[in-house]
């Protein structure tokens, strides 16, 4: 039927370039409604308030600072030594014939006690040769006299016949060059009895002091000659500490002779328990390797000989001791633990709930803490805590404060 419709009223169907394009149009309009949909609802949207940022407080603990009085102690090691240490030689030579039951390794002797003696036999003979020799001199003085009485008699006689009864004799007539002589004799013979009593003497070895035998080199038989070594003594009434120190540390010791007229006292620790001692003095010359100065401490009773056996310490020789000298006070100082003083020797403070950074003044110091003498005000918070990002000015929240025992000073 349509075949029979006029070419006017034909259905007119489009072609597929023009769907084509079609289908764009379309896409591109609903993008565009989209587009404008969008950007509305955002500017007409409500928009959120900023909330303005609260600094929060950083939490922190504290310790009041509160100046005292603090007494200095150093610490340091040192190595027992003899006060007194002498090698005692034989004066004359023989064979020894005694020796003290006392006598060997770590036993003590007292003061002039008989260490051992020596065969005396040939002394004694020596000295009943020196005495008859000294009495035949005698014998020859008085001998001597007499004729001296006679030349001056005789001289007198002699004068008279002369007619000269004033004229002074010659020395030589009245015999004063021969008596001379024999006072000379009397004179040597004397000295040779002094020498060989004193030879005899010799030949019993005593100690000179009270002492301790460090080393024996002598026994029952052994043969010595003059000058031989017999044994080492150190003396037990006291007893040396040698130690070293830092040149700042000397300021705080009372040192006599240098520094005071009485010397600090001193805390030594040895295995056996703990003994006292003061200080004695300064050596003239530093430490070698370490160029720190030298001290001498004395402890007197060494051997702790004034209790009884069972609750004595002794010190032994060479022997290395921990020492605590206890040294001048230091005030008005406070005493921190060094962790809480920081990088160049600042000081964090807590005071009005902000952070104050002060620099401080080290007066002392030892393995645990710092004492300050400045930087600080009685009563300041000194923050104990640590802080991430220190800045003057931080916004700080109190812990309970942190008590703090004031012990001495150790080093």
């Amino acid at each position: 039927m349509m075949d029979n419709l006029p070419d006017h009223q034909a259905v007119s169907t489009p072609t597929p370039r023009k769907r084509v394009w079609l289908r764009v149009l379309i896409i591109v309009a609903i993008l565009a409604v989209s587009f404008f949909a969008s950007s509305y609802l955002i500017k007409t949207a409500p928009k959120a308030e900023k909330k303005a940022k609260v600094k929060k407080p950083v939490l922190v603990s504290v310790m009041p600072a509160d100046p005292q009085s603090h007494q200095v102690t150093i610490t340091a090691s040192g190595q027992v030594v003899a006060s007194r240490q002498v090698d005692l030689q034989a004066q004359v030579s023989g064979q020894v014939i005694h020796l003290n039951d006392n006598f060997d390794l770590g036993k003590r002797l007292a003061k002039g006690q008989e260490l051992l003696s020596l065969d005396p036999v040939d002394y004694q003979v020596a000295l009943a040769e020196r005495e008859a020799a000294l009495a035949d001199a005698r014998y020859a003085l008085q001998i001597e006299q007499g004729l001296q009485q006679v030349a001056k008699r005789e001289w007198q006689l002699f004068a008279l016949e002369q007619n000269a009864p004033s004229t002074t004799p010659p020395s030589l007539a009245l015999r004063e060059p021969h008596l001379k002589k024999a006072e000379a004799t009397i004179r040597a013979a004397e000295a040779g009895v002094e020498k060989a009593r004193i030879d005899l003497q010799r030949t019993t070895i005593t100690t000179p002091f009270d002492a301790l035998v460090i080393e024996k080199t002598v026994d029952l038989g052994s043969q010595l000659s003059a000058q031989s070594t017999v044994a080492t003594l150190a003396a037990t009434d006291e007893f040396w500490v040698e130690l070293s120190v830092p040149m700042l540390a000397l300021k705080w010791i009372e040192i006599p002779d240098y520094n005071a007229t009485q010397g600090s006292e001193v805390a030594i620790t040895t295995a056996a328990g703990t003994r006292t001692g003061v200080v004695l003095r300064l050596l003239a010359d530093l430490e070698t390797q370490g160029r720190m100065a030298r001290l001498l401490i004395r402890v007197s009773d060494p051997l702790d000989l004034q209790h009884p056996v069972a609750q004595r310490t002794p010190l032994l020789l060479g022997d290395y001791v921990e020492v605590a000298i206890l040294g001048r006070t230091l005030a008005d100082a406070i005493k921190v633990p060094r962790e809480i003083i920081h990088e160049n020797r600042e000081l964090w403070l807590a005071n009005d709930n902000t952070l104050h950074i002060r620099p401080v003044e080290i007066a002392w110091r030892d393995k645990d803490y710092f004492y300050l003498t400045s930087g600080f005000e009685p009563g300041d918070q000194i923050i104990t805590s640590d802080l991430a990002a220190p800045v003057e000015g931080l916004v700080l929240r109190l812990d309970q404060p942190t008590t703090h025992h004031n012990d001495e000073v150790s080093k």
